[in-house]
């Protein structure tokens, strides 16, 4: 007999982090988002990507990537 064993967690906490690299591409049109998310067992997601909207100063790049990052969890979830 094969026996399986389902060990469901009380709580899952998950971790993101999230950043932005502002006019990095030689092109000076975009700019790189990353996303990593943990959970309690280890590493559970990451995504690094040229974003879709073009931000004009640093700040603006890091808002446009948390944005993708609450996105992303909540896909997750």
């Amino acid at each position: 007999k094969h026996y399986k064993l389902r060990i469901k967690p009380t709580s899952l906490q998950l971790t993101a982090f999230i950043d932005a690299s502002f006019a990095i591409h030689g092109d000076g049109k975009g700019h790189t988002g990353i996303i990593i998310m943990m959970g309690d067992s280890g590493l559970l997601y990451t995504q690094s990507s040229k974003q879709k909207l073009l931000g004009h100063h640093s700040t603006e790049c890091e808002l446009i990537a948390v944005n993708d990052g609450l996105f992303t969890l909540e896909q997750l979830r």
